[in-house]
């Protein structure tokens, strides 16, 4: 474009930028050109950058060579000729050079090797290159065939060597190097033999295969030069191993043990098991080796006996020809070879160990110890302290369970523990073990029981051994996993640490340092026995212990069952008396609360404070909040409940006045209030701090723990009479019921007052539960005189239950009462309370049935004698009949019978038996013509009597037995109302051969009892 402008205005352009133009536009063909003649540089790498370099310089050119074309279609003339010719050929640079180097690959084309490279386009584009190295060689001048004959010539023609000498070449080991060797050396061989004297002979051993291959051209093969260079050729035939073991006997006869046994014979098993990938076959090389390897051997360690050599030759064999690790052989693995993957290495290995201890007699000791003093070259002593001694005294010392568990699996580890116990304490040991796989605890069984005979020996004699964590948590894992039993060590040790927990609840201010570490050998041995040690102590555990012990440390201690420890009342009361001195820890803290209940007795001590030993800081709580409202920790206020005057309304306004600890603790402020409230029996005002908390868990939660701290149950019970009251303290009751967290209850009252209250206030409760456990109490309060204010439901409710038998025996027993004399029965006759008319109908329903002692003739001799108002009035006759025993039963209905058939009685007493005894007293036929007057006179008054109609005409009655008289009056009454006594006119004959009009079909089913 330049040269363009200054053709059309010369000087346009400056004459220096259109040079520096041209040297821009020839600097990529120069760079060709003098990478075509820099030879010593990589030129792939130099072609690719340039073909790379001219192809961008192209694509630039092409379009400005677009543009200068299409202008100067548009206006010829406007871009000069010579400029467009420049550009084309600027284009078409990149294509010139591609064709270049094409063509230039042909007209220099040559036979390469396979390992030269050749350059190619791919190669240009991927920037492939190829690294020379070059290296130095010092290559001495051969030697030509007129220096080679003058130097053979000086053996030949010399003096002192005869004219028939003969001189013999071998040329050996052609088949052990490379192919490049063999012709060079195989040129040799033919300059030799072309220029040397008659006199020499050349021998070479060869492989015909290997030195054919390596002598192998194109188009020839190998075996032709072979052929053309040794004209005589011998062949060796194969090793015949069949045998090599003649061969072996001589040389280890010669070399090693002169004495015919069976050490060779063993020896030569070892070999054919172990021999190496080097010597496939047999070769007596290999033989001659192994005997001389064992020769040498001997020399430093002696063998006496036939299998020792053995043991010499594998050692030499399986160490040294095979490389292997002699521990292979030591280690113990009997066990696992069960879980073992087979291979060839592993059976051979345990076909070498059943052959040593078939030789040595299943003695794996002797041979193993024999086999470490080889290795080491030493003695046995030396060698096993070497192997064995010192690394199984420091793993144990270090606690190294890696090293002693390699230990574990060789052979001699037992003798060598019995040999080293005295060098290391036990307690190290069992630490040690327990660190150990399950499959080594197996196999250490012996040793674990050679160490649980030591310290049986020694360990806490005459004392409790000073407690070492890990040794005993050592005890407890081996216990666990069956290793060791309950040994006598352990139960000396364990008997101390009892001995000295019962002397700690006696005492309980000691070091706290020894009292943990006691406490958790305790809870060691605990787990280890099965058994809490603290229910071995014979003192009740102290609950000034528990306070400052044993309080929250349940995760610490679990096998002390701390949960479920439980304090006699005075160590109740001891335990809280010291957390309210020393406030170590909250009254509503769930392992302190856990040991009351509503009305305790160690809460009514503290709070009636009879010995005037209030502890001190209970005092200060309530002057504390008597002096100032603004109180705010919560504790105060828990602890005043303990103080007696917080039971007396005077504290009231005190209280109310806590406004910080209200907002901080509002669920907690309301309970405390209504807890005070209830205990002082102003139930008006508890709506005005309860409302809104009534179904709060927070609220029904904390006033439970109040009422667990109340000193009466009675007083609590109390509140859920008042309606106003009632509703909200009735969930927190129903919590104490459902958890049972109850006290000292008064039964009597119970079962009097508070069981019906509680039966129509709560729900879901079990109202009887408190009193089932309690039934001993009962027993020893309820009497004749308080039988009667037992509420009715619940005698009911324990009569339809099981439950409370020996109460409800003991209601039996009382209730019998009235039956022991004439005066009790006869006025239990008129009137009995309503329980023990109760207890009656559910005695008799129950089959629960007594004997009358008092005579059963009271019952005739009442009928008989009573009158006026009583023969109109109820009774008990028939209730107290009813429990009597079915002998008597019977007895009293004949006598009752016999008043029926008396004329003399009364005929209003007579009805009034039969009303009372209607449905199971029934008429008899006397014997003979015995009067029944008493019976017939009984038919005239059925007129305005249902019941007696009623039993009339359900009776036998056989009236031909009659006197004719008294038969003959029934008869007339009967046929006078005969619709009241249908059932005798269809069974009697008697009474139907008398009717003066039709009477119903007789009544076949009852003939025989109305005979006449």
């Amino acid at each position: 474009m330049d040269i363009n402008a200054n053709v059309k205005i010369p000087g346009t352009i400056s004459g220096l930028v259109i040079s520096l133009e041209i040297v821009a536009a020839l600097s990529p063909g120069l760079l060709l050109l003098w990478l075509l003649v820099s030879p010593k540089l990589n030129l792939k790498s130099w072609w690719a950058a340039s073909f790379g370099l001219l192809c961008l310089f192209s694509v630039q050119v092409m379009s400005y060579l677009i543009f200068d074309i299409n202008a100067n279609a548009k206006n010829p003339g406007t871009i000069s000729d010579l400029v467009i010719a420049l550009e084309i050929v600027a284009v078409l640079t990149s294509a010139v050079l591609l064709v270049w180097i094409l063509v230039s690959q042909k007209l220099n084309a040559k036979p390469r090797s396979n390992s030269e490279d050749v350059t190619t386009v791919g190669d240009l584009f991927k920037q492939n290159s190829t690294d020379s190295i070059t290296e130095k060689w010092l290559i001495s001048r051969e030697i030509g065939t007129i220096e080679l004959t003058n130097a053979l010539a000086g053996f030949t023609s010399s003096s002192s060597v005869s004219a028939d000498a003969k001189f013999i070449l071998i040329i050996d080991n052609l088949d052990r190097i490379n192919a490049d060797k063999v012709k060079e050396l195989w040129s040799d061989m033919e300059l030799i033999a072309g220029t040397t004297h008659r006199q020499f002979r050349i021998i070479v051993p060869y492989s015909a295969r290997h030195v054919a291959k390596s002598l192998l051209l194109e188009g020839h093969t190998g075996r032709e030069f072979i052929s053309k260079r040794i004209p005589v050729t011998f062949t060796v035939p194969p090793l015949i191993t069949a045998g090599w073991q003649d061969t072996f006997r001589e040389m280890w006869k010669e070399t090693v043990n002169e004495r015919i046994d069976f050490s060779c014979a063993e020896t030569m098993q070892i070999l054919e098991r172990w021999r190496t990938a080097e010597y496939p076959r047999m070769t007596p090389r290999l033989l001659k080796k192994l005997v001389n390897d064992v020769h040498i051997l001997l020399m430093t360690v002696p063998a006496e006996a036939p299998e020792e050599y053995v043991l010499l030759a594998l050692y030499v064999v399986f160490v040294r020809y095979n490389e292997s690790d002699v521990m292979a052989l030591l280690r113990f693995d009997e066990n696992d070879s069960i879980n073992m993957q087979p291979n060839e290495y592993e059976d051979k290995l345990q076909a070498t160990k059943a052959q040593l201890n078939r030789l040595f007699m299943n003695d794996t000791n002797r041979w193993s110890e024999f086999l470490m003093s080889i290795h080491f070259q030493a003695s046995v002593e030396l060698a096993r302290t070497e192997l064995f001694d010192l690394p199984l005294t420091e793993a144990v010392n270090s606690w190294d369970a890696v090293a002693l568990e390699k230990l574990t699996g060789m052979y001699g580890f037992s003798h060598a523990w019995q040999r080293c116990a005295g060098r290391f304490n036990m307690y190290d040991w069992m630490e040690t073990v327990i660190k150990l796989s399950d499959d080594t605890l197996i196999k250490i069984k012996e040793e674990l029981t050679g160490a649980v005979a030591r310290l049986n020996a020694n360990y806490a004699l005459s004392e409790r051994e000073i407690f070492r964590e890990s040794f005993t948590q050592s005890l407890k894992f081996l216990e666990e996993k069956g290793y060791l039993g309950t040994e006598d060590f352990m139960v000396r040790q364990k008997n101390y640490v009892v001995a000295e927990l019962n002397k700690l609840q006696k005492m309980p201010e000691n070091d706290e340092v020894y009292v943990r570490e006691l406490l958790k050998e305790a809870d060691l041995y605990s787990a280890i026995f099965k058994t809490n040690l603290l229910d071995q102590i014979e003192n009740d555990v102290s609950g000034k212990f528990y306070s400052m012990y044993l309080l929250n440390e349940r995760e610490n201690l679990p096998n002390l069952c701390i949960s479920t420890i439980s304090l006699i009342g005075a160590e109740q009361e001891n335990m809280l008396r010291h957390l309210l001195l020393t406030e170590a820890h909250g009254i509503f803290n769930p392992n302190v609360i856990r040991f009351f209940a509503l009305s305790s007795r160690a809460v009514e001590n503290i709070v009636n404070n009879e010995n005037a030993n209030l502890p001190e800081n209970i005092v200060s709580k309530l002057g504390l909040l008597r002096n100032s409202g603004s109180n705010e920790n919560i504790n105060d206020l828990r602890y005043v409940i303990f103080n007696p005057e917080w039971y007396d309304s005077k504290i009231t306004p005190n209280l109310k006045k806590q406004s910080i600890i209200s907002e901080n603790y509002p669920e907690e402020f309301a309970a405390h209030l209504v807890a005070h409230l209830v205990a002082i029996k102003n139930y008006s005002e508890i709506p005005n701090y309860a409302e809104g908390y009534e179904n709060n868990l927070n609220y029904i939660k904390f006033l439970s723990f109040y009422f667990r701290y109340a000193r009466d149950f009675n007083v609590v019970v109390d509140a859920l009479k008042d309606t106003q009251s009632s509703a909200y303290v009735k969930d927190a009751i129903k919590i104490l019921f459902i958890e049972n967290h109850l006290g000292l209850i008064n039964t009597v009252d119970y079962v009097n007052t508070y069981y019906p209250l509680l039966k129509s206030e709560l729900s879901d409760v079990d109202y009887m539960s408190p009193i089932v456990n309690r039934e001993r109490g009962l027993l020893r309060n309820i009497n004749e005189k308080n039988i009667a204010k037992i509420s009715v439901e619940f005698l009911e409710d324990i009569f339809s239950r099981n439950l409370l038998n020996r109460f409800k025996k003991k209601l039996h027993t009382i209730s019998q009462d009235i039956i022991s004399s004439k005066e009790q029965l006869y006025i239990a006759f008129k009137t009995i309370e309503s329980n023990r008319s109760l207890v009656l109908r559910r005695m008799a329903s129950a089959g629960k049935y007594v004997n009358m002692t008092a005579g059963i003739s009271l019952f005739a001799d009442w009928y008989r004698n009573i009158g006026g108002v009583q023969l109109k009035a109820p009774n008990n006759v028939r209730l107290i009949w009813s429990c009597i025993n079915e002998v008597q039963r019977s007895e009293i209905l004949k006598e009752l019978h016999d008043v029926l058939m008396e004329v003399g009685t009364l005929k209003d007493n007579r009805l009034k038996v039969i009303h009372d005894f209607h449905d199971v007293i029934n008429f008899a036929e006397p014997e003979g013509k015995t009067s029944r007057r008493a019976i017939a006179a009984l038919f005239n008054l059925t007129s305005s009597d249902e019941i007696l109609r009623s039993w009339l005409n359900a009776q036998q009655f056989t009236f031909s037995a009659w006197p004719r008289a008294e038969a003959e009056t029934v008869s007339q009454v009967i046929n006078e109302n005969q619709d009241n006594f249908p059932d005798i006119i269809s069974r009697s004959s008697f009474i139907r051969n008398r009717l003066p009009v039709l009477v119903p079909e007789q009544d076949d089913t009852n003939v025989e009892g109305n005979k006449d």
